[in-house]
């Protein structure tokens, strides 16, 4: 995790490993799609020009190739010294920006928090994920069992996206992954454990568009009604996420919830 001015990262474009945030003529085209506003019809940003990160000097730095009006900032690398005394690992993965509202030692809470995903795995040259020792793997029960990927926690509820590509499926034709959300039950887990709560997991759906593909949307900015629907057997037996049978107690979360019309 590193933490930097909120007004620098927000002027500057800037790289964690292989994550990318580019101010200028995104900030613009966000703006102008929060007034409602219809996007500018346009064939890019223009030619990719090869550049060195801010600060760094043209040539052998140079590591991304941009449009002209893009720049980058370079944080941390594999292989830096962290805070905690251990190398700073490899296959970098992707990362989350917060802004800083809470209390810090400053006291302003004017700074961005950048929350950095590695994968779990060996290759040669890399720097695995270090822990000081061993992490006991808790499972989150109640949070629902299938390939999970990206979380997002808002309101008191964990957002989670799922890992998986359009397969066959003998009675739908198609499946995918869902989009869930786990609605904490508040009355447990006051501990902050995840792993210690119970709760609701829901996926959803396209109003009155079951099993919605959204492979198939091609206009960018689309927006749909949502409702949800609940997976009643979160925590299914199937360990390998591919029956599809549809038996009580082994049928994967996914198609539980695409049964139901989840998208």
């Amino acid at each position: 995790m590193g933490i930097m001015g909120r007004r620098s990262f927000l002027q500057r474009s800037s790289a964690v490993g292989g994550g990318l945030v580019a101010s200028g003529g995104f900030s613009a085209l966000a703006a102008r799609t929060a007034q409602g506003q219809e996007r500018p019809e346009t064939a890019g940003y223009g030619p990719l020009v090869p550049k060195p990160p801010v600060g760094g000097t043209e040539g052998a730095d140079n590591i991304l190739a941009l449009p002209a009006e893009f720049n980058y900032q370079v944080i941390d690398r594999q292989g830096l010294l962290q805070r905690d005394g251990n190398l700073t690992p490899g296959i970098f993965d992707a990362m989350g920006a917060f802004p800083d509202v809470g209390p810090t030692d400053s006291g302003s809470g004017h700074r961005t928090i950048l929350i950095r995903n590695h994968e779990k795995r060996e290759r040669p040259g890399e720097i695995p994920v270090t822990s000081d020792t061993p992490v006991e793997a808790v499972p989150i029960r109640a949070a629902g069992r299938f390939v999970h990927e990206a979380t997002a926690w808002r309101a008191g509820i964990l957002y989670q996206t799922e890992d998986r590509s359009l397969q066959a499926d003998p009675l739908r034709g198609t499946i995918g992954a869902c989009f869930y959300r786990y609605v904490l039950d508040p009355r447990v887990g006051q501990s902050g454990n995840l792993a210690e709560t119970t709760g609701v997991l829901q996926a959803a759906m396209v109003r009155g568009v079951p099993t919605f593909n959204f492979d198939a949307v091609t206009t960018p900015g689309a927006s749909f009604p949502i409702e949800w629907v609940t997976v009643e057997d979160p925590d299914h037996a199937d360990d390998t996420d591919n029956r599809r049978d549809r038996v009580r107690g082994f049928t994967p979360t996914r198609i539980q919830a695409q049964d139901k019309g989840a998208a």
